[in-house]
């Protein structure tokens, strides 16, 4: 991470303001709000957020594209592997997890270029949301879609990518069945009564 900038309440207000998350807010409480904000900027391959850590900022893009990322593991005994399932841009927010319980983030973000944000603590942000209800209510209803979207997109690319895994297993393993089969009847020559049992298992 490079050194934090400083900018002043007002411009980050505006850049709130263009985000999906406070649109709409009154200016005086984009202000508020902006007294709990720094800007930074990230170099390509930095993470903003990584999954599992607990969640205490959110990320409003200010210049650049962010990786969202999910661990993804088939089987017990294969490797996590994380798989990107969207990209954050300028006006978009990454760390949403920072308002809703249990505060961990739910995936990672990697700036996937130079990228400048707007950095919210996600305690003072909580705090001033319950303090004003009809502003948290606002933010919490423009959250909720949020989050309903970035669900519906990650399962549809996992179940895609599933479909692809599937697809690629199903011709090596009808090959290694076929030639099980052909081994049972006889036809690469004699099997023992063990190795016919263990033959059987494999199919």
């Amino acid at each position: 991470m490079l050194k934090a900038q400083s900018l002043s309440t007002a411009i980050i207000a505006e850049y709130l303001e263009s985000s999906d998350l406070f649109a709409g807010l009154s200016r005086q409480d984009l202000l508020a709000i902006a007294e709990i904000c720094y800007e930074d900027t990230y170099d390509e391959g930095q993470a903003l957020l990584v999954e599992g850590e607990a969640a205490d900022r959110l990320f409003v893009i200010e210049r650049g594209r962010v990786a969202l990322d999910k661990k993804v593991q088939l089987g017990r005994h294969s490797t996590p592997r994380n798989a990107t399932i969207d990209y954050i841009v300028p006006g978009k927010v990454a760390g949403v997890s920072a308002l809703v319980f249990p505060y961990h983030y739910s995936t990672s973000a990697v700036c996937v270029e130079p990228t400048r944000v707007i950095v919210l603590d996600g305690a003072a942000l909580r705090q001033y949301l319950e303090e004003n209800p009809a502003v948290g209510f606002q933010v919490l209803a423009v959250l909720s879609s949020l989050i309903g979207n970035r669900y519906r997109l990650a399962t549809s690319t996992l179940t895609y990518f599933l479909s692809v895994v599937s697809h690629e297993l199903r011709s090596p393993l009808a090959a290694i069945e076929n030639y099980l089969q052909v081994i049972l009847d006889g036809f690469a020559g004699d099997i023992n009564p063990k190795q016919e049992r263990m033959m059987k298992r494999c199919l």
